[in-house]
């Protein structure tokens, strides 16, 4: 991972990734784990904060199980499934970051997030639209 990234780590902010999930127990391991390796090789400083938003499968026992072999996560378990802003508002209430991103587990590109942060740190506020794998769009608010 680390030849694909940037090799020497950002110390000066805190990115937090917000991730929404719902019965996501195919991807999250893999996803997850991704993310994590993604973000320590480019961040001093970061936090995974997964929202699980009502999962009736094993989302939640693989979770468990990643939250014993990877830094820097938490979980924030919903006991029912709300809309996604009720979901997205309770991992920003808990994320501690300067920067945060959030990101749907099952669709979003998660390889995207450096790019997300680079454009904030420009920016105030950044949102991607994803039109199919292959294509991003940005568009920025509150030009600093």
């Amino acid at each position: 991972m680390k030849a694909i990234f940037n090799s020497s780590k950002q110390s000066n902010i805190f990115v937090s990734v917000v991730v929404l999930m719902h019965n996501d127990q195919r991807v999250v391991k893999s996803r997850v784990t991704k993310i994590a390796k993604m973000l320590e090789s480019i961040y001093e400083n970061f936090e995974l904060v997964l929202i699980d938003n009502g999962s009736t499968d094993q989302t939640i026992e693989n979770i468990t199980k990643l939250l014993k072999r990877i830094k820097c996560i938490r979980l924030i378990r919903l006991l029912k499934q709300y809309n996604i802003e009720t979901a997205a508002f309770a991992g920003l209430e808990t994320s501690i970051g300067d920067y945060v991103v959030i990101m749907n587990l099952a669709h979003d590109p998660w390889n995207k997030i450096p790019q997300l942060i680079k454009k904030t740190r420009k920016n105030s506020i950044v949102y991607g639209i994803c039109i199919n794998s292959l294509c991003w769009n940005y568009s920025c608010f509150c030009e600093k």
